[in-house]
This record gives structure tokens, sequence and C-alpha cells, in this order.
């Protein structure tokens, strides 16, 4: 529809400096800097799954990244925010 539901970046809010994002192979499959998926189910209601898919590539700096996101409505509203990181260690 007219807002999809997308997994945003987060921490701050659509975040689009990444060390995570900056890599080739990632840059060419998120939708923007700072959206790596849309929701692949047409509607997901109360207590069902959705699910998103998209890469994620560490920095060649050796180190520890916490990458954080967040579900966001698009031009209505975040959802709430749960948490949802990946460590990356590279």
């Amino acid at each position: 529809g007219s807002h999809p539901v997308r997994l945003g970046t987060a921490r701050p809010l659509d975040k689009n400096d990444s060390a995570i994002k900056a890599h080739p192979a990632t840059s060419s499959n998120w939708l923007s800097d700072n959206r790596p998926s849309t929701m692949k189910e047409r509607e997901v209601k109360p207590g069902e799954v959705a699910t998103f898919s998209f890469i994620i590539t560490g920095p060649s700096v050796p180190g520890v990244y916490k990458e954080y996101f967040r579900l966001v409505v698009e031009g209505v509203a975040w959802m709430e925010d749960f948490g949802l990181y990946w460590e990356i260690k590279s």
C-alpha cells in the first residue's frame, strides 16, 4: 500500500553513517541508506511473523559493531523499539 512496513536503521533513527552500510555488497542490497528491507508478506496480523531479507557486510576495520534496527510504517510512525540489533565481529 501507500504506507509499507520497512526495517529502518535506529539509534539514532534513520542512522545513515554506518560502517556496515558503507560496504558495496551491502549498499547494493538496501532500499536506501537507512532502509535495509521491506516486509515480504502482504499482510501480518497480530501474533503473526513478518520477514525481512537483506545483506550486512562487516567493516574492514577489525572490531565489534552493533547495528540497530526498528520497524517503521513509512509516512506514519515508528513502531515500538524492541532493541533489535546484530552484533558484527570483524
